[in-house]
This record gives structure tokens, C-alpha cells and sequence, in this order.
């Protein structure tokens, strides 16, 4: 069954039936606001970041509220400032995320590891989203 995710300011991201406009559960682990999600309907994974700094990974299989979230976490480097952005690369197990200081990491869903680290910086504007492009 399809669902809509919506996320706020509490930290809380609510599953919403479409055809029935009601709530049907609720997702909580981050702390204070959520600013990103995205889901992954190949890997049944939904993804999101926050002003805790900690991107997470629900496995979202049978669209219920009893999912346990998975903390990504980087044994070199955690991430210092908030997730201000996180997608999915189509067709691949990848998950990119971008924090508010220009560091993107790109994470294995399967795994739930880190794959690389990168960082893009600009002393006169904070990074605020990306977008992937396939290029042939």
C-alpha cells in the first residue's frame, strides 16, 4: 500500500493513506527538526536528515509504524552540522546526503557504510539541496 511521508519541525515523520487522507503511523528518532527525506521504492528504504546531524535509513517494507531506524554513522568522521539534503541515485543501493558544512557522503543502503566522503565548499552561500544527473 502506498503512503505519504510528511516530517516537522518535532522530529516525527507521519505515514498518511492517500486514499483515506488519515495517519496511519509515525516514524521518531531524530532529535528537533527533520529538513529531508526521500524514499528508495527499489530498496523499500525511506532516508532522513535533520538539524541533529544524523541521517537515518527506515526500512519501510510493509509501510507500517513499527520500523527501527538505522543511524548511519561514518567511523572516520561524523557528520558536524545539520542534513540539509538526502536522495537516492536510481537503479543503483546508493544514498547521497549533504550537511550544512559542503560535505556530501554517498552510503551503501545495503550495507548501511559509507562508500565516500567529498566535500564541497563555498564561503559565501550554505549548501541547501543537490540534484543527480545521469550523464551519457
Amino acid at each position: 500500500r502506498d503512503r505519504i511521508a510528511t516530517s516537522g519541525d518535532d522530529g516525527v515523520i507521519k505515514l498518511v493513506d492517500p486514499i483515506r487522507f488519515s495517519e496511519v503511523g509515525s516514524l521518531s528518532s531524530h532529535i528537533g527538526k527533520i529538513s529531508a527525506m526521500a524514499y528508495s521504492r527499489e530498496y523499500g528504504v525511506l532516508a532522513s536528515g535533520g538539524v541533529d546531524g544524523v541521517p537515518l535509513c527506515w526500512p519501510i517494507t510493509g509501510c507500517g509504524s513499527k520500523v527501527v531506524p538505522i543511524y548511519l554513522k561514518d567511523a572516520k568522521s561524523n557528520n558536524m552540522s545539520s542534513i540539509v539534503d538526502v536522495g537516492f541515485i536510481p537503479h543503483r543501493p546508493n544514498l547521497v546526503t549533504l550537511d550544512a558544512g559542503g560535505l556530501f557522503r554517498v552510503w551503501d543502503v545495503r550495507s548501511y557504510k559509507p562508500l565516500q566522503t567529498f566535500s564541497v565548499t563555498n564561503k559565501k552561500a550554505f549548501p541547501l539541496g543537490f540534484a543527480y544527473a545521469a550523464c551519457n
